[in-house]
């Protein structure tokens, strides 16, 4: 049943890429990306195009779920991470924060924590300068 299970898993994970374009770019700092890192990037992708309108926190809530889904296993076992998915942990902390700033009319400390924090997302998903 292992086996199985992890050709299973390794089918789910290259339909996963290949829905979503494709293998994750290497302009990421980590050379090894865990599962739902493509998916996740590519609604970071997307967070600009829609950035000030109604749907602009879809992308992030989007993103925030495939690294959740990345972190597990996608055949129900336990939620385990790895050297591929080590920095999901951070990257979900940093798309709540995002997620939980207002739109608009922010005080200063919340546009310097907004610009903190998507230079990090920018570094983690290997977009430099994609958003703000």
């Amino acid at each position: 049943m292992g086996v199985l299970k992890t050709a299973l898993v390794g089918i789910v994970s290259a339909l996963l890429l290949a829905s979503c374009g494709g293998s994750a770019s290497n302009t990421s700092p980590y050379t090894e990306h865990g599962p739902g890192f493509a998916a996740a990037r590519a609604e970071w992708r997307l967070a600009p195009s829609v950035a000030g309108s109604a749907g602009q926190g879809i992308p992030l809530g989007n993103a925030i779920i495939d690294l959740q889904i990345g972190e597990c296993d996608p055949l129900g076992g336990p939620c385990l991470v790895d050297h591929a998915t080590a920095k999901y942990g951070r990257a979900l902390q940093e798309l709540h924060t995002l997620e939980n700033l207002p739109d608009a009319m922010q005080t200063p400390a919340e546009r310097r924590t907004w610009n903190r924090t998507v230079r990090a997302l920018d570094r983690f998903f290997g977009t430099p300068g994609l958003v703000g």
